[in-house]
């Protein structure tokens, strides 16, 4: 089984990527739903979400605050 991972920052056409790959490709069956920022939908697994989420509060920040710089 291939893995296929989209990454980017926010606002940078990963849901337009996404959306494409799930034509062809499994994105799973638990995908973020569509919101009035993104009407088309995120398609981006829930799962995985919730996984970079910890990441980030874990080193101290989150996806729309990140983690303070150190210096």
């Amino acid at each position: 089984m291939k893995t296929i991972v989209v990454l980017g920052m926010h606002r940078s056409a990963t849901s337009l990527v996404a959306r494409t790959l799930n034509a062809e490709v499994h994105m799973g069956s638990k995908l973020l739903y569509a919101r009035s920022g993104n009407p088309e939908g995120y398609y981006e697994n829930i799962e995985i979400i919730k996984i970079n989420d910890k990441i980030l509060h874990d080193s101290g920040g989150s996806w729309h605050i990140p983690r303070p710089e150190k210096g």
